[in-house]
């Protein structure tokens, strides 16, 4: 048993001298090297420097047009309500709905879709982890719902080029609705392309930077 010990402790005393001398043939400036890139990276760490930096968005008055890289947007009003009778849309109990009429310009060549996808092209508007537009604070307690002003049936293409005037129903939690300032998150898009062989032409629009908010209550 005592062999035993004499022997793996000799082993572990051979490994030490190996550690040990292929260190010290490290030349000094190297050490220095190393420990100044240790200061600066605990130094950033320290100072939320190796976060990802968070956009200010801008603030924008209803009325006024945000415009972006696919498309561009400007919020008219919002209405805070329990159901939408021409949509046949009602609220659940304990929730709301906040309402927003805008004008939507699909400012590609290809038409869009609002809460679907069209012509192979997922816009990520709404009814994703990470939508284009979202109401900052508050989580949809069921799907976002989206219509033509103009009382037009289908679901909502944009051709391009071309302004539509929609609404889009965001179902809350009554009381988040109601307990102060509500408002609307607008982010730009970054357009990717489907990684596989069958998705290749599939494109997706992907949240960018977020570029605007608007004050809902029309305080901005």
């Amino acid at each position: 048993m005592s062999r035993a010990r004499e022997s793996v402790a000799g082993a572990f005393r051979a490994v030490v001298r190996m550690l040990g001398s292929a260190l010290s043939s490290i030349p000094a400036f190297l050490w220095v090297a190393f420990g100044v890139v240790v200061v600066l990276a605990g130094g950033v760490t320290v100072s939320g420097g190796l976060r990802v930096a968070e956009s200010t968005p801008t603030d924008v008055a209803l009325g006024t047009e945000i415009d972006l890289s696919e498309y561009s947007l400007t919020v008219h009003d919002a209405e805070f309500t329990n159901a939408v009778e021409e949509q046949y849309l009602e609220a659940d109990a304990g929730d709301a709905l906040v309402v927003v009429t805008m004008t939507m310009t699909n400012t590609t060549d290809r038409p869009i879709g609002i809460t679907t996808t069209t012509d192979r092209i997922s816009t990520g508007f709404v009814n994703v982890r990470n939508p284009l537009l979202t109401l900052p604070g508050i989580e949809p307690t069921n799907s976002v719902r989206a219509w033509r002003d103009d009382g037009s049936a289908g679901p909502v293409i944009l051709q391009p080029g071309i302004p539509s005037t929609v609404r889009l129903a965001w179902p809350v939690p009554e009381d988040a609705a109601h307990s102060g300032s509500v408002y609307l998150d607008v982010y730009d898009a970054k357009v990717t392309t489907g990684q596989i062989l069958l998705s290749a032409d599939q494109v997706f629009w992907r949240r960018g930077e977020l570029a605007a908010r608007v004050d809902l209550d029309g305080n901005s």
